[in-house]
């Protein structure tokens, strides 16, 4: 009986999710149904479901696709592989951090869709334009999570290393590595979903190739249904990469002292 119940207690969140999108869908329908908007710039669910389809079995779209996935994954990683040690080395040395501070805090505030007409002029309107601007977005929140990894290492923890004469560069490596890849994972959770998202954007102001473009030419093409057929495509791909970088996280941190107590 208690197994029953623990079930019904874990599937709750998702019947409920399931029965909240039925809403939406059916509101969906009856605002399409009433004729409060035109099926010119509102197509039915089931239009737009149908050119979902066709969109998966269209090999422009999904060579597109990739390309969109490709970009989100290599500037991603390339932000993670430069900020994280970059982050280790800010957060242990502190001149560092402290020369550092107002570059950081004027790269975090500046607003990065801004800099795709920049990034066009200097790069071009190729792959690396957009590697570079999505990078560059994400490269702070990895950093900075990194920094405060660092900073939250017990100082008893420093000692031991020093007292088994540990040199630095063996204590950033064995001690404020593995003790910062809890904050380094949570700042990958984040920046996966900023990420595809600059992606987008940037494939949608100026890019040659990507789901983005793909979207704009049927916004020129008046075709409705696929816009928003590709939006869906987009939003839930979006929305599985936070679920799956969510669950990474819970891997990683669930071994924590702190969570653990």
């Amino acid at each position: 009986m208690n197994t029953v119940r623990s079930g019904w207690r874990r599937g709750q969140p998702v019947m409920w999710g399931v029965a909240g999108l039925c809403l939406v869908v059916a509101g969906w329908s009856a605002v399409v149904a009433a004729g409060v908007v035109p099926a010119s710039g509102l197509p039915s669910p089931l239009a737009v479901s149908q050119a979902l389809w066709g969109l998966l079995n269209d090999a422009d779209f999904v060579r597109e696709y990739v390309d969109t996935l490709s970009t989100w994954a290599v500037s991603l990683g390339l932000a993670a592989v430069i900020s994280v040690p970059v982050g280790l080395l800010i957060g242990y040395f502190k001149p560092l951090a402290q020369a550092s501070a107002l570059v950081i805090d004027i790269g975090r505030a500046l607003p990065v869709v801004t800099l795709i007409p920049a990034a066009i002029v200097v790069i071009g309107l190729g792959p690396q334009m957009k590697i570079s601007v999505v990078a560059f977005s994400v490269f702070w929140i990895i950093l900075v999570n990194t920094m405060y990894g660092v900073r939250s290492v017990e100082p008893l923890t420093l000692k031991v290393a020093r007292a088994l004469h540990f040199g630095r560069l063996e204590t950033i490596r064995r001690v404020l590595l593995p003790a910062t890849l809890p904050y380094v994972v949570t700042g990958i959770r984040v920046a996966t979903g900023i990420a595809f998202v600059v992606t987008l954007s940037a494939e949608l102001l100026g890019a040659t190739s990507g789901v983005g473009t793909v979207l704009v030419s049927y916004q020129e093409a008046q075709r409705v249904d696929s816009v928003y057929a590709g939006v869906l495509a987009v939003s839930i791909t979006g929305m599985v990469l936070n679920i799956s970088a969510q669950l990474v996280e819970r891997r990683v941190i669930r071994w924590r002292p702190s969570r653990q107590e």
